[in-house]
């Protein structure tokens, strides 16, 4: 066992950053406190390090790189400071042992709840941790985008419960959940990408509620693994009649369980009352004022940015009133 306390300065120079591959395959070191001088953690800085237990991050630095603690298959916890501004891409990636990432509340682009990493507004799930033991979660309907790799090899998990507030679901967000057997994207989403729910081994149907959703067109978006140089799914796909879901299906030759009909809205009908009309925007902009953004449905998108909100309601006005 290893502790390591890196100075301040090093020949009366201040160190500044932990270079590229720093301590890459440190096997032997378990605790290593980072200096004040610090501001930057370089890519792959500490990959399997696998005795690490405990690493002090200074109030000094500001970014992470990506890969940076890959395969530290011993750190359990992991506290970011109100100084760190970026966070780079698989920092976490095989932390099998993880169960929270803490974030310090004066941090102004990162939060936490519940050990799990968001950007500071909450509308984006950056990282839920691989270890954390929880076998169902609820994202909070502050999210919007399920971030690359969110839920990545999160293996406890047997049910993700993925709100209406919810517009992407990003690279590989769920790949690994080899224990999650049923999950349902509901009419909120627009787009799941590439390798969302590879390898996602048990699971056996997928709902997805929005007929035009945006299905990236691979086997590697959907599947429970990968055999004889091939992906496969042995689950249902479920969807309505002609939607993008029956056509993914279809694609790729798996199983289809129809819902009926696609169901048909007028753009803009937020009421949903069949008719379009200045009530519509008088709807959006009741519900925004309550903060009810679940409420309006996704077909009130009327300026197509992919959100629901005033906006829609101002397009709505003056559209209308140009009529």
């Amino acid at each position: 066992a290893e502790k390591i306390t890196i100075p301040d300065k090093i020949d009366n120079l201040p160190v500044t950053s932990i270079g590229i591959n720093a301590f890459a395959f440190c096997q032997n070191l378990t605790d290593i406190k980072l200096p004040n001088s610090l501001t930057s953690i370089k890519k792959s800085a500490f990959p399997m390090c696998t005795s690490l237990t405990n690493i002090e991050i200074s109030n000094s630095v500001t970014s992470i790189g990506d890969d940076v603690f890959e395969w530290c298959t011993s750190l359990k916890s992991i506290d970011i400071p109100g100084s760190v501004t970026s966070i780079g891409d698989r920092a976490f990636f095989r932390c099998t042992s993880l169960t929270s990432i803490n974030v310090s509340n004066d941090n102004e682009k990162y939060s936490s709840i519940d050990g799990v990493l968001f950007n500071k507004n909450k509308t984006r799930l950056v990282q839920y941790p691989e270890a954390k033991k929880d076998i169902e979660y609820s994202i909070p309907d502050s999210v919007i985008s399920i971030g690359d790799d969110a839920f990545v090899l999160c293996e406890n998990l047997t049910n993700v419960k993925i709100p209406k507030s919810v517009t992407s679901i990003e690279e590989w967000a769920f790949s690994g959940c080899v224990n999650i057997t049923n999950i349902e994207i509901p009419d909120s989403v627009t787009a799941i990408e590439n390798y969302a729910f590879e390898g996602c081994t048990n699971l056996a149907k997928i709902t997805i509620l929005n007929p035009y959703c945006d299905i990236y067109s691979s086997e590697k978006t959907i599947n429970n693994g990968y055999d004889n140089n091939a992906y496969y799914f042995n689950g249902t796909v479920c969807g309505y009649d002609n939607s993008t879901a029956q056509q993914f299906a279809n694609k790729y030759k798996y199983k289809f369980e129809s819902l009926g009909e696609k169901p048909f809205h007028i753009k803009g009908d937020a009421n949903d009352d069949g008719k379009f009309n200045i009530r519509d925007a008088a709807f959006i902009s009741i519900a925004c004022a309550k903060g009810l953004y679940d409420d309006i449905p996704i077909w009130a998108d009327y300026n197509d940015d992919g959100k629901r909100n005033i906006r829609d309601a101002a397009a709505i006005a003056i559209y209308l009133a140009s009529r």
